[in-house]
């Protein structure tokens, strides 16, 4: 295995997708929107300076010096716009949008502060030339606190600015869309790593294009599951399941055996019963021990 080294340059896309307040996305026609109409996007970690101690003794020497560790609160969020998209506002910011006659959506109003929550996916385009990717892929997996700015109307474009911040997102995991590649065929599927609850940020190369821009909503499809994680135990059978409900299959023997996944039943399991592991394989409890292939 080789590292990817790379320098990211010019901002391809944005994608906005609708969570709930404990950040799980909602399917339904108004679920997302995708964007390229931004000038730029910048992030700005907000860090808790952590506590120092510090002394000296008599003789003007340090006797006490020791600061704790810095912590992480949010990232900040800074999108300024170009292009007005009354929909994807309303998704980001909980603004009312505004219909003409036909009942398309033509612009939107300003009032009180709703609270809204969405996750931010942005793909950059790599610089140079890498064996295998082609963009980097950002993600932001739960932004809240979201405003829009009133622009100021001059001689010049107007543009509207974006400001929100991140908070942790435990229920967003592999996501809902297929964003990177599974294979050396480049097959598009869900996150391999999944986001881990306490991550702001998350980001990487891809293989995967970014989705195709739009104006207004693009229906989210995907139903809603949270990710479960490595299975913790296994049920006997032709082939047997893994639980909880979910939850992936080990990789292979070796994870399955470093693992503390417990097999039902405990005893030795009878000819033929078997569990399938990530890489296809087949293995089967002796009473003991998690062993290659189907029970004897």
């Amino acid at each position: 295995m080789t590292a990817a080294c790379y320098s990211s340059i010019q901002g391809l896309a944005m994608r906005a997708t609708r969570t709930n307040t404990a950040g799980q996305w909602i399917p339904g026609p108004t679920g997302s929107a995708v964007s390229k109409g931004f000038v730029q996007i910048a992030f700005e970690d907000n860090i808790e300076t952590g506590t120092e101690y510090s002394a000296k003794a008599a003789d003007g020497t340090p006797c006490v010096a020791e600061k704790a560790r810095d912590t992480l609160k949010w990232v900040a969020a800074t999108i300024d716009f170009c292009k007005v998209d009354p929909e994807l506002f309303e998704l980001m910011t909980g603004v009312r949008t505004l219909e003409n006659y036909a009942g398309d959506t033509v612009g939107f109003t300003k009032g009180s502060l709703p609270s809204v929550n969405f996750a931010l996916e942005v793909w950059s385009k790599v610089s140079g030339d890498l064996s295998k990717g082609e963009w980097i892929y950002w993600l932001l997996p739960l932004l809240t606190n979201g405003r829009v700015s009133t622009p100021t109307i001059q001689d010049d474009v107007a543009t509207f600015q974006f400001t929100g911040n991140t908070i942790v997102n435990p229920n967003w995991g592999i996501g809902p869309y297929n964003v990177v590649a599974q294979d050396e065929l480049l097959t598009a599927g869900r996150l391999l790593d999944p986001v881990l609850a306490d991550e702001h940020v998350y980001h990487r190369v891809t293989e995967i294009a970014p989705p195709t821009i739009t104006c207004g909503y693009v229906p989210q499809l995907v139903e809603w599951t949270a990710y479960v994680g490595t299975a913790t135990g296994a049920t006997a059978g032709t082939p047997g399941t893994f639980t909880p409900s979910g939850a992936d299959a080990p990789a292979n023997l070796a994870d399955l055996q470093g693992a503390n996944v417990t097999a039902s039943p405990s005893t030795a399991w009878t000819t033929g019963q078997h569990v399938v592991l990530g890489d296809s394989s087949q293995a089967y409890w002796d009473g003991d021990s998690w062993e290659s292939g189907a029970a004897p």
